[in-house]
């Protein structure tokens, strides 16, 4: 390869040490940090395409996949959801009948240990296409990781906040005009569009309840969409556990996501499923022209989950080879009825079973 193909760090900037203002040399390090994760990414997905299916029981042939690898590879966190899916569906085909030009945004959250970038693919890939009126077999490929700022000063427009991040996805220049981006949004590609962002228990330390308003504060301002495009914007907030510091913040994230003020038509979602406030009359002004829902948290599932999971999915890909009696037993030696499992644990199980 030739040197002045190589993308240099970070992306349309200056170098770091040339940059005088603190904010924007902290935005121009984790753009650096990003583009290293994303090269690790593409050269470990490049190295798991050429390796060759394994071999079982020693014999030269090989199991023929009934399903796509990538289908395949989500097959161990496909365990009960139910509760998002039944939330996130009808909110998002309501708002697209009654304010389909407008964004909708969509806040999941729970334990570090649920598997948020599973869960991501399996909305992407098992959830959203319905209620987007996809072609069935057709997932949702149009989406881009905006990365979470660290912080956001007082006073500032929201599109401020967010200028580095998006100008670096939709424009290569981290000081792009809001018009640019607005403009890279709204044309080209008129598939359904996925923004999403990442953030955890720290981040929230630094300035999240601030930044998740100014996030909300942008796509409410957002000028309307072509009648073509849906963009859903998404945040995965990850609760750190194992960390006794973090449970105080952890608590005071979830009191913060049962605010009943973040959407228009005031969408609320718990355990019991989709519930709307008393006071859908007067929504407040504040983000009035916004769509969108809180999740039910991802919590563990139970024993009962991973048995409903091999009824559903695992023989999908392993008919013949897949002894569910003898999975359930080894399941039921190992966790009581009503011992929570998290999706991490119980994942790690399941593909250490699957042929």
């Amino acid at each position: 390869f030739a040197l002045g193909e190589l993308q240099g760090l970070p992306v349309g900037v200056s170098p770091i040490a040339s940059i005088e203002h603190r904010a924007r040399r902290d935005e121009a390090y984790v753009n650096v940090t990003d583009g290293i994760r994303k090269a690790a990414e593409k050269i470990r997905a490049q190295a798991a395409q050429s390796q060759p299916p394994p071999a079982l029981g020693g014999e030269s042939r090989f199991v023929k996949p009934l399903l796509d690898p990538r289908r395949r590879r989500l097959l161990p966190y496909l365990c009960d959801r139910s509760p998002q899916r039944n939330g996130l569906i009808p909110a998002l085909k309501a708002h697209r009948r009654e304010r389909a030009r407008r964004p909708f945004v969509c806040v999941v959250h729970g334990n570090d240990t649920e598997c948020h970038e599973m869960f991501f693919e399996r909305l992407t890939d098992d959830i959203l296409p319905e209620p987007l009126g996809l072609p069935k077999g057709q997932t949702v490929t149009n989406h881009h990781r905006m990365e979470w700022p660290l912080s956001c000063r007082r006073g500032v427009e929201p599109y401020d906040c967010f200028r580095g991040s998006l100008g670096e996805l939709f424009a290569l220049d981290m000081m792009a005009d809001r018009r640019d981006i607005e403009q890279s949004i709204a044309g080209g590609d008129p598939r359904p569009m996925m923004i999403y962002s990442v953030l955890n228990t720290m981040n929230w330390k630094l300035a999240g309840r601030q930044l998740i308003e100014m996030f909300c504060r942008l796509w409410n301002g957002w000028d309307d969409l072509p009648a073509e495009r849906t963009l859903l914007c998404c945040i995965f907030i990850q609760y750190v556990t194992g960390q006794p510091e973090a449970d105080e913040m952890n608590q005071a994230i979830r009191k913060f996501l049962k605010r009943p003020d973040f959407f228009a038509n005031q969408l609320r979602l718990d355990d019991g499923g989709l519930s709307i406030s008393d006071d859908t009359r007067q929504p407040l002004p504040k983000f009035a022209r916004l769509g969108g829902v809180v999740l039910p948290e991802l919590r563990p599932v139970y024993r009962t989950h991973a048995n409903d999971w091999v009824v559903r999915y695992a023989n999908e890909i392993c008919r013949e080879q897949f002894d569910d009696n003898k999975w359930r037993n080894e399941l039921s030696s190992i966790y009581q009825a009503t011992d929570p499992i998290s999706m991490k644990t119980l994942a790690e199980f399941i593909s250490e079973r699957l042929p």
